[in-house]
């Protein structure tokens, strides 16, 4: 499915400067320009693509956890965008790196609402560690 947006993608910055310099009497110059842009684009797109962080998100523990080919990152999530089926999400792990990416609902449509809402209710927020010795004491 990624070729299939990348092919679109391609076709459509090749028109959208095809009919840039149609419609504009410009030299061979900036045409050039233009085309080097294009491409250079292009290939940071493709390039973007195959660093897929493709993984599974786990709560446990009172913190977040992205397991991704076998690399387990800890850290805490921010929600940037929720449009109800994707929501696009920043992990800020403990090795002080950040990423972002995309969570779809079509992946487990059964826990898709405890997601969303686990999600809403720890953005942004560092989780409180449990004190043991309290644990089951009445506050």
């Amino acid at each position: 499915m990624r070729p299939l947006y990348l092919i679109a993608l391609g076709a459509g910055g090749f028109a959208a400067a095809a009919f840039w310099l149609q419609q504009s009497a410009v030299s061979e110059v900036p045409a050039a320009g233009l085309f080097l842009t294009w491409l250079a684009c292009l290939g940071a797109a493709v390039g973007a693509a195959g660093r897929d962080h493709a993984g599974a998100l786990k709560w446990s523990a009172g913190q977040w956890t992205w397991d991704s080919r076998g690399i387990l990152r800890g850290g805490d999530l921010t929600v940037l965008v929720d449009l109800q089926q994707v929501v696009v999400v920043v992990a800020r792990c403990d090795d002080g790196r950040a990423f972002g990416f995309c969570l779809h609902r079509n992946t487990d449509p059964v826990l898709w609402p405890a997601l969303r809402r686990a999600l809403v209710s720890t953005s942004g927020h560092h989780a409180n560690p449990v004190d043991s010795a309290n644990a089951g004491a009445p506050p």
